[in-house]
């Protein structure tokens, strides 16, 4: 006898495969929307651009519904980074970090999520940047990516509520630390001198600073 859920896989992947993708187009998918830029990436502080394929033909509408769309940001080289391979990325580090089993769990419909200690903003992408910035005690934790409009600026988790922002940085008004998935090991402080950060010359030649009362991340 076949597990019910293998064969739902199956019949899933053989229907996906009756059914095609649109080409790839920039953002947005609703033109109502504004239009959104990708995180930095490669040298200078040009951003990617937020790339979509969608999915055409009855049968996946029938499945997911319709307009299930596959997104994507362009990289230096011209070729495209699937989100869900950024995402896996991400999520792989977190569960490397000293501490991460104890994190507060909250069980939702795709199982359960983490409430971690620390936000965490996508600053750029090759390398792979992040910035970690520490929930203060007692403060409840709310990520950047709540509500329908703030979730396009935002790279899913399948571990975190809230996810990853890529289109905004934080206050600036404590200690932060950063990783860089193949990189690093653990969280590295960010350490400033007048209210600026040069990141390691081997990982990428950027900059973090406080400007405003914010963050604001560039790259040469």
């Amino acid at each position: 006898m076949i597990p019910r859920a293998l064969a739902i896989a199956v019949v899933l992947l053989a229907l996906s495969g009756c059914a095609t993708w649109s080409e790839w187009f920039e953002s947005p998918i609703v033109e109502s929307r504004p239009k959104i830029e990708g995180p930095v990436y490669g040298s200078g502080n040009g951003r990617s651009k937020v790339m979509h394929s969608c999915s055409k033909g009855p049968v996946l509408e029938q499945i997911w519904g319709p307009g299930r769309c596959r997104t994507a940001f362009t990289l230096s080289s011209g070729k495209l980074l699937p989100m869900e391979d950024l995402e896996r990325e991400l999520d792989d580090y977190l569960r490397s970090l000293d501490g991460f089993s104890s994190w507060p769990t909250t069980g939702d419909r795709d199982g359960p999520n983490r409430s971690p200690p620390c936000r965490f903003y996508l600053l750029s992408l090759q390398p792979t940047l992040v910035l970690v910035v520490p929930v203060p005690a007692g403060r409840a934790w709310r990520g950047s990516c709540s509500g329908s409009a703030n979730r396009h600026t935002c790279i899913s988790s399948k571990l975190l509520p809230e996810g990853y922002p890529y289109a905004e940085l934080p206050k600036a008004d404590g200690e932060v630390f950063w990783f860089a998935p193949g990189i690093t090991r653990g969280l590295v402080p960010a350490l400033t001198q007048d209210g600026r950060y040069r990141f390691p010359a081997h990982v990428a030649n950027a900059s973090l600073v406080r400007k405003d009362g914010q963050w604001a991340f560039s790259r040469e």
